[in-house]
């Protein structure tokens, strides 16, 4: 478990499997400029093994900014399946808004 705390926003990483066997990483608390290079970091060790999927558990995610948004991108570009789980509405609302939905499996 990764936690990273500057101020008053905190994220925190926590990483398993799936039944098949596809890393999913369950995204906590806030993620933006203070807090995404911890997650960064996490997700940069997973892409290393070369999933082919990998699944981002957004249920206690409660808000993200633009530097979120980067770092989800630049997983899209490496790994060829990225499904993000459980985003709540704040979140599901940032990613239908910017257009994520048509770049990440989402599934509320």
């Amino acid at each position: 478990m990764d936690l990273e705390e500057r101020g008053d926003a905190q994220a925190n990483v926590e990483r398993d499997a799936d039944e098949n066997g596809a890393p999913v990483v369950r995204l906590v608390g806030e993620l933006d400029i203070s807090t995404v290079d911890s997650v960064r970091a996490a997700l940069d060790a997973i892409i290393e093994t070369a999933p082919d999927r990998i699944v981002l558990d957004m249920r206690d995610l409660e808000f993200m900014d633009s530097s979120a948004i980067a770092v989800f991108l630049g997983v899209a570009n490496r790994v060829p399946r990225v499904e993000m789980r459980h985003p709540n509405r704040t979140v599901s609302r940032i990613l239908d808004v910017t257009g994520l939905t048509k770049v990440f499996y989402v599934d509320s």
